[in-house]
């Protein structure tokens, strides 16, 4: 259901953008109606490549998304430190936990069983 409402907002964000750049009206202000139908191509170009990209998007974990978002909005603010922040991420993203892959110890109760013969 999200990746259908990903694409029909994506067309929609496409085919106003399209409109307002070949509908605008000359004269003065040209300018915001270029700026509006830039804005909703690239949007609608935006939109779509999630909507390609949804089912890959979903297996993304959520604490890294969230890393990403905060970071994004440091570099924003602050584009200096963007030297510190995507390493950081980088980092975050190779040494993230996984599932299923644990210590013999812990699997074990912090004992390592031997098997007898």
């Amino acid at each position: 259901m999200r990746r259908t409402i990903l694409g029909i907002l994506a067309i929609i964000s496409v085919l106003g953008g399209l409109l307002t750049l070949l509908m605008g009206p000359p004269g003065e202000t040209y300018e915001t109606y270029l700026m509006l139908g830039a804005s909703g191509l690239r949007i609608g170009l935006v939109l779509g490549a999630f909507w390609l990209a949804y089912p890959q998007l979903t297996r993304i974990p959520w604490w890294f998304v969230q890393a990403l978002l905060a970071g994004t909005l440091v570099i924003a603010v602050k584009p200096k430190v963007a030297i510190i922040v995507l390493p950081l991420l980088i980092a975050l993203w190779i040494v993230r936990p996984r599932k299923g892959k644990r210590s013999i110890a812990r699997k074990h109760g912090g004992k390592r069983q031997v098997k007898s013969r």
